[in-house]
């Protein structure tokens, strides 16, 4: 189906003349952001030694370049870590080789995020545009659009593994994407996906993810969003392998002034075992060094996830104040505590965060 869909596209771009002529001399347009810390456990949940580490979280690099006044086009390489232990076998004095050590690498490699071409008209009160390749998944995106937090941490949905032990949701995937807005105050988006992330494009059976997402804005800087993830996880093994998150948000976005939050009830089937979810993300991001105010940033974010059939609740408090530099560079001191009702212990970690822009 995919298939299908990427072929009408290009026969689209043919047949209406928006084809990318050699002539086009509109230039590739480079940005991108990094995101750096350093990491100080105080305390971790398992007992094992606290960490004190510098690291580089994120590298992305965008090139864009717009063809004409409906196509455009992305590509944005996200430079990361993949960590990985492996086992060894070594050789003690008694010349045996049944021991073994253990060793862990944290590599760094490049991603391809985002590769999409897009169109995109406005038509008075009526707006679309169309992507179709490797584009960004509408909550995760439209959730760090509104926050511009994405540079302190991931949001839960996007890393619902800390909250909930499991994954929900991609920030980008490999399909095609649609948005229709009406009077730019209601805008419409649907997406169909492989539904295995930007990470893992190759399928391992032909299920996909199907998104829909409604956004109103209200007021000029108040929205509220509605929206539904349905993936179908394994058909080749069972038909009701899959998993559902149905979600509802508010934001308040401004210069000075970020704040939102967003509730999700998330249903995971496995082989006919059907566990249900509950993830609450709610954060506040203010920035007041705008028009020659001072140039202080403060933070928080709330995170909570629980297993509904077996009651066990995480919830993480996680804030901080910051100080930006000039437009392009800015750091925050930053503390998160995470605690798991099922763990005697809580995770207790201090951070320096810093966000380049360039």
């Amino acid at each position: 189906m995919i298939k299908k869909i990427f072929l009408a596209v290009g026969f689209w771009a043919i047949v209406t003349g928006y084809g990318f002529a050699e002539e086009n001399k509109m230039p590739v347009t480079i940005s991108g952001v990094g995101f750096l810390e350093w990491k100080k456990d105080i305390q971790k949940s398992d007992g094992n030694e606290c960490e004190n580490t510098f690291a580089i979280n994120r590298v992305y690099l965008n090139f864009t370049k717009k063809f004409d006044d409906v196509w455009s086009m992305r590509v944005t390489t996200d430079i990361g870590q993949v960590e990985s232990e492996s086992t060894n076998e070594y050789t003690e004095a008694d010349d045996t080789t049944d021991s073994k050590v253990k060793s862990k690498t944290n590599n760094y490699t490049v991603f391809l995020k985002f590769a999409y071409i897009q169109a995109a008209q406005q038509y008075g009160i009526v707006g679309y545009s169309l992507q179709c390749g490797m584009v960004g998944t509408p909550l995760l995106n439209y959730v760090d659009g509104q926050s511009d937090y994405r540079w302190i941490q991931q949001n839960y949905f996007d890393n619902a593994k800390d909250v909930i032990n499991t994954t929900v949701d991609y920030s980008a995937d490999l399909g095609v994407k649609a948005d229709v807005s009406l009077f730019k105050v209601v805008t419409l988006t649907g997406a169909i996906t492989n539904g295995e992330g930007f990470k893992h494009v190759s399928e391992i059976d032909d299920g996909k993810a199907y998104y829909g997402m409604l956004a109103v804005n209200l007021l000029e800087h108040f929205s509220l969003i509605a929206f539904n993830r349905y993936c179908v996880t394994n058909d080749n093994d069972r038909s009701d392998n899959y998993i559902n998150n149905t979600a509802f948000g508010a934001f308040y976005t401004q210069d000075v002034i970020k704040i939102g939050g967003v509730y999700a009830f998330p249903v995971q089937e496995i082989e006919g075992a059907k566990t249900r979810y509950v993830i609450f993300d709610s954060y506040v991001h203010l920035d007041f060094s705008g028009n020659g105010r001072i140039p202080v940033i403060m933070v928080g974010r709330f995170g909570y996830g629980k297993n509904v059939d077996d009651s066990i609740i995480t919830k993480i408090y996680s804030g901080g104040i910051g100080y930006r530099f000039n437009e392009a560079v800015r750091a925050v001191a930053y503390y998160q505590h995470k605690k798991n009702d099922s763990l005697s212990k809580a995770d207790k970690v201090s951070y320096i965060k810093c966000g380049i822009s360039f």
